[in-house]
């Protein structure tokens, strides 16, 4: 059996990055956020917080803000929002220290699920020559007289966590169809229900040949795509299997084009 790991473009349900700004020595980097997926249910409670811990060994700066998060073409967007009040926005955080974020809802709930992310992204840290005081710049005249410059930088984090609001009553209905073009089988996973599906250790299977992916979601009216090159030219039925957010364990085998 033949298993690999799927590293497509399709964003996993933590939106993780580092943006590289430069070389040099990097200093240890390292956070834990509690919890990681954010879910609201407006009939209890419209507010909710996170905590920021750094666990690297240098401060951090980080900006944070909120997002309406949807998915078009398979696709995540990002929209301006201003539905979610957060605070703080901007903060920083010494080694080893906690930062606790606050939310809350300030619109009126409605009958489906609201989406959104929350999202912390690491500011660069301010850079000064080594050794050089602030008004030493030099003489602008010779540029052979400017002071030695020495700049380390670090690739910065971009995270984005989902906050979902989800009225009782509201649940996800899966589709599950294939498409062959070819070899090539693509398997499209539509949810046409008012509540968001996620989708844990999802794992494809067919024949001698098995793929696991990361976590995602399946947002209310969206859908995802998943190309599978070769698999077409295999036999036996499609094998799809993951874990929602339930924690039940979903197992279905969608008719063969």
């Amino acid at each position: 059996m033949r298993r690999g790991r799927w590293t497509g473009r399709l964003a996993g349900l933590l939106g993780f990055g580092l943006l590289a700004l430069g070389s040099g020595a990097h200093a240890q980097q390292g956070f834990n956020l509690n919890p990681v997926v954010v879910n609201l249910d407006p009939a209890r409670t419209l507010n909710g917080a996170l905590t920021f811990t750094n666990t690297s060994t240098e401060a951090v700066t980080v900006q944070a803000s909120v997002v309406e998060w949807q998915i078009r073409d398979g696709e995540d967007v990002d929209l301006p929002t201003r539905d979610v009040q957060l605070n703080p926005t901007r903060f920083t955080v010494g080694p080893g220290e906690s930062q606790v974020l606050r939310f809350g809802l300030r619109r009126k709930p409605t009958a489906g699920e609201l989406t959104y992310r929350i999202v912390l992204a690491q500011q660069a840290p301010e850079v000064k020559a080594a050794g050089v005081s602030d008004h030493e710049v030099g003489d602008p005249t010779r540029p052979d007289s400017a002071p030695a410059l020495s700049i380390q930088l670090n690739e910065l984090f971009l995270v984005r966590l989902p906050l979902y609001v989800t009225p009782q009553g509201t649940s996800a209905q899966m589709g599950y169809t294939l498409e062959r073009q070819g070899d090539v089988l693509r398997l499209r996973l539509t949810n046409t229900g008012n509540r968001h599906q996620t989708l844990y250790d999802l794992t494809l299977r067919r024949g001698d040949q098995v793929l696991d992916f990361p976590p995602n979601a399946v947002l209310s009216g969206a859908q995802l795509t998943y190309q599978l090159a070769g698999w077409g030219a295999l036999g036996g039925p499609l094998d799809v299997s993951y874990r929602n957010q339930d924690g039940e364990q979903i197992r279905v085998q969608p008719p063969l084009p």
